[in-house]
C-alpha cells in the first residue's frame, strides 16, 4: 500500500462512521472526500490519524472552528465487532469513526498523542452523535484561546 511506513500493519480496507442525528448531503460529501483521500494522495488512514480540512484547514459543514477530522474505532458498542462480521476476499474490513476537531484539539492530539485528546472528550462528555448541539472547543489552552466560536450542526 503506498504512503505505509516499513514495519506499520495497516488495514488494507476501511469504512468509515460518522454518527449524526440526520444525514446531510455536506456529511456524505466529506465522507466521500474522506474515502477518496487516500487513493488521491497516495497515502494510507488508519485509526489516530487526523486530517485537515485543507492548508490551510477550513471549516466544515457551516462550522467557525471544526476543520479537522481525527479517525478512531468506533465506539458505540454494536459497531465495535463489524470489522470480525465483514469480512472481504478473506480481509477484515476496519471501521472508522469519523470526529470532528478544532485547530487546538487537533494541536492537542499532535503534540501529545491520542490518549490526550480522547482524555479530553471524556472530561467534557464528548458525544458520540453529531447533533444540532454546539460546543466550543474542548482545550481552550494556548491557540485555544483563538477559537472561542460554537459550532451547531445544521
Amino acid at each position: 500500500m503506498p504512503g505505509v511506513p516499513a514495519g506499520v500493519k495497516a488495514p488494507r480496507r476501511c469504512e468509515l462512521i460518522l454518527y449524526c442525528s440526520e444525514p446531510k448531503p455536506e456529511y456524505i460529501e466529506t465522507m466521500r472526500w474522506l474515502a477518496h483521500f487516500p487513493h488521491d494522495q497516495k497515502t494510507w488512514i488508519g485509526s489516530g490519524h487526523t486530517i485537515p480540512n485543507g492548508n490551510p484547514p477550513a471549516p466544515f459543514w457551516g462550522s467557525s472552528i471544526l476543520d479537522t477530522i481525527l479517525l478512531i474505532p468506533p465506539i458505540v458498542k454494536r459497531d465495535q465487532t463489524l470489522q470480525d462480521e465483514l469480512i472481504l476476499g478473506g480481509e477484515a474490513v476496519h471501521f472508522l469513526w469519523m470526529v470532528p476537531l478544532t485547530a487546538p484539539e487537533c494541536k492537542l492530539k499532535l503534540g501529545k498523542g491520542l490518549d490526550a485528546i480522547l482524555d479530553l472528550f471524556q472530561r467534557n462528555r464528548h458525544p458520540t452523535c453529531l447533533t444540532r448541539i454546539g460546543r466550543a472547543t474542548y482545550n481552550r489552552t494556548g491557540a485555544g484561546a483563538l477559537y472561542a466560536g460554537v459550532i451547531k450542526a445544521r
